[in-house]
């Protein structure tokens, strides 16, 4: 996927790993339209969003990211 993403959701019950392919064609799609640019939610959501402002993204590599970052964070360490 090539599209760029302007937000990032930063809500505290949304920075979680995926149990499943989120490439997967069946997953929640973690992408939504905001302010008529891409915004990505890790868990891909439907509210109760905290939107942060980024400067433009891949959405391959901010959800790389946003994953190694999720991980550290639940093991303790630091991305």
């Amino acid at each position: 996927m090539t599209k760029l993403v302007r937000y990032v959701c930063r809500a505290s019950g949304h920075q979680q790993l995926s149990l499943f392919d989120a490439q997967a064609p069946w997953s929640p799609n973690p992408l939504t339209l905001r302010e008529g640019a891409w915004a990505y939610c890790p868990i891909g959501a439907q509210e109760a969003h905290d939107w942060e402002q980024i400067a433009d993204r891949l959405i391959d590599d901010l959800r790389e990211e946003t994953e190694r970052t999720i991980s550290a964070a639940q093991s303790g360490g630091s991305a």
